[in-house]
């Protein structure tokens, strides 16, 4: 009799143990699905992050091409449009490398995004107090200054093996071109 009580409890027991871990199994489960909710959630977060990175890029670039092609639109100065070439050259340089780190990537830039962008360059030149020629490449030097501040930020990051490289490869120009434009903005002051 004794030994048949211990098997019952024994069976109890089981029975228990197996209940717990059935039901165990559904917290665990809950736990698994609550931890890749939210690892997908960070996962987004950085994706979101990292689309935003890269449309920032499109728009700084589209904004430093359309300055060089609208002063060389409109400048008369031989430096100022030798400037301009040299701008222009560079986006085309970069260009392919460029395109491999939009590649697979959704935009969600607008057709007005660039309008307005468009619009805000055509009223700055237009407005501003100074020469064409000045206001055209202080805006190219802060063009240039803010694109050098992301892809430094870009690097210091390292979260994006792509884009990192390309900010690797775009920086040194645009140094260059920096160096350039305040030297010829200098010149052109003294004139």
């Amino acid at each position: 009799m004794f030994v048949a009580l211990e098997c019952r409890d024994s069976e109890n027991e089981i029975k228990e143990w197996l209940f717990i871990i059935q039901n165990g199994s559904m917290v665990f489960r809950a736990l698994v699905w609550i931890c890749l909710l939210f690892f997908s959630s960070c996962g987004v977060g950085k994706r979101e992050k990292e689309q935003a990175v890269v449309e920032q890029l499109v728009m700084l670039r589209t904004e430093g091409l359309a300055l060089a092609e609208f002063i060389a639109s409109n400048a008369k100065d031989s430096a100022i449009l030798l400037m301009c070439q040299r701008i222009k050259d560079y986006y085309i340089q970069t260009h392919p490398d460029f395109l491999h780190v939009c590649a697979g990537r959704p935009m969600g830039l607008t057709e007005r995004d660039f309008d307005e962008l468009w619009s805000r360059l055509e009223n700055r030149l237009r407005t501003d107090g100074t020469s064409f020629g000045m206001t055209s490449l202080k805006l190219c030097e802060e063009n240039i200054d803010t694109s050098i501040a992301l892809y430094e930020e870009i690097l210091e990051a390292q979260e994006w093996e792509d884009i990192c490289y390309f900010s690797f490869v775009a920086l040194p120009d645009l140094y260059n071109q920096r160096s350039e434009l305040h030297s010829l903005r200098k010149r052109l002051e003294q004139k």
